[in-house]
């Protein structure tokens, strides 16, 4: 979250930049916390975490791309009613 305005907004950056490096960190923390959480496990195990883990990246680029066609969508036509 990029600037917001709301005091309870605990995870807000200031600009793009600062938003990339924090989605990094917490993408890193989520890796090794599931290569640990794989390595103790059984082959059958590891073979489900990772299409568990397949299935919600692949979850979480759909979502993001939906929203961010939504923002496009709508900044495209709040520019419309401003001309």
């Amino acid at each position: 979250i990029i600037n917001d305005p709301r005091v309870w907004g605990g995870n807000t950056n200031k600009d793009l930049e600062s938003a990339a490096k924090d989605i990094r960190k917490t993408i890193k923390a989520r890796i090794v916390a599931n290569a640990l959480t794989i390595k103790e496990g059984s082959l059958f195990a590891r073979g489900r975490m990772l299409g568990k883990l397949e299935t919600e990246t692949r979850w979480q680029m759909k979502d993001a791309a939906r929203r961010t066609r939504q923002a496009l969508t709508d900044a495209a036509s709040r520019l419309q009613k401003e001309r």
